[in-house]
């Protein structure tokens, strides 16, 4: 997935996501990995079944960027400052990091 918009793809110490209640071979199992400020794999078992490269919506990139600051143990590292991931990483998050996300 890559961004095409104003928001850019953080990483962080702990820079790959996944759901771990259902894991990645659960019909509902997804991971993310943002390599670049523009670019981030996500793979997931729902809607389609060969790999495709898609424009994510800022939508996709604000939950991308919410599940790898909400994974930091410590360090979450962006190009730019930006407020929402800030207000997630671990010295400042306290239930913001509940809820979901099928995109």
């Amino acid at each position: 997935m890559y961004s095409d918009g104003a928001r850019a793809f953080v990483t962080g110490d702990n820079p790959v996501w996944f759901t771990e209640t259902s894991g990645l071979m659960h019909p509902d199992g997804e991971i993310n990995f943002p390599f670049s400020p523009n670019a981030a794999l996500h793979a997931s078992w729902i809607g389609r079944s060969d790999l495709t490269f898609l424009s994510g919506s800022q939508y996709a990139v604000e939950e991308i960027n919410r599940r790898i600051a909400c994974g930091a143990e410590r360090f979450v590292f962006a190009g730019i400052a930006d407020v929402v991931v800030n207000a997630l990483t671990p010295i400042h998050r306290q239930d913001k990091c509940g809820g979901g996300w099928n995109g």
